[in-house]
């Protein structure tokens, strides 16, 4: 089966190209420069393409009118040229941080994509804090944070409730849903349905048997990133990472039988 990949130099999209070339298929790697969100281009695809996989996002803008233009604006573009292109089944992957009144400027931006996504009949898939293989994204930020100290900041109270997805078990997924063609609009939650207190994720990262929290408002830590990113800076940690750990869902739906018992409970 042909498949193609935007964004495969990522975290997930790196790990569904090689994942889905070591079982035999045909990869289209696309990158930022074949397949730019601010003028997307699917010409390298070729013919033939069976899946398209929609994981790539420009995680380095900050502004709301940025990421209006160039993920939003070029993503919508993109949708247009896969369904003028006829691809039989479009897997967009979202996030469980996208919902109606998030707070997050990431999670904003994916929620009025999958609208836009299942308007067109494409499946979309809502995982959680995502670990595992190379550890990157943000579990992998909090890790290298909290890998080994028993003293930890605490963003916030600590006792928000996150929901959290094995790697291997996502790519166990997505391959099944490709192979099955499951294409129907419809969003599903890719994650394990237990979630766990911010608080609790922290302790296991640092792996420590006892810590201490020094809590820490979260306007503050938010406030000075922000200021960070306004003078050009890239923090090691996006200020809108933080409105998505003091806001997560509190609606994540885990009824689809599609997913139940997919997903194994976190372990660092």
């Amino acid at each position: 089966m042909k498949i193609a990949i935007s964004g495969a130099h990522g975290y997930l999209g790196k790990a569904l190209s090689d994942h889905f070339a070591q079982q035999g298929h045909t990869l289209v790697r696309l990158q930022r420069n074949d397949c730019p969100l601010q003028q997307p281009t699917i010409e390298k695809i070729g013919e033939n393409c069976q899946t398209f996989i929609h994981c790539a996002y420009d995680m380095s803008l900050s502004t709301w009118e940025d990421i209006c233009r160039v993920n939003i604006q070029g993503t919508t573009k993109l949708f247009a040229l896969l369904a003028e292109k006829k691809i039989p089944q479009v897997i967009f992957i979202s996030t469980l941080s996208a919902y109606p009144a998030c707070h997050s400027n990431y999670g904003r931006a994916k929620y009025q994509l999958e609208q836009e996504a299942l308007a067109r009949g494409f499946l979309v898939l809502r995982p959680g804090l995502i670990y595992g293989g190379e550890q990157r994204g943000l579990i992998g930020k909090l890790k290298k944070i909290c890998g080994g100290r028993s003293l930890l900041p605490l963003i916030g109270s600590g006792r928000q409730v996150q929901y959290t997805t094995f790697l291997p078990d996502l790519l166990a997924f997505i391959s099944e849903a490709v192979a099955s063609e499951l294409g129907s609009p419809q969003a599903i939650s890719a994650a394990h349905p237990r979630g766990l207190t911010f608080r609790t994720i922290l302790a296991s990262l640092s792996g420590r048997k006892q810590i201490l929290f020094i809590p820490i408002p979260w306007p503050l830590v938010w406030f000075a990133l922000f200021l960070l990113e306004r003078m050009g800076l890239r923090p090691p940690f996006a200020s809108d990472s933080v409105l998505g750990l003091v806001y997560p869902t509190t609606s994540a739906d885990f009824s689809s039988p599609f997913c139940l018992e997919k997903f194994r409970p976190w372990s660092a």
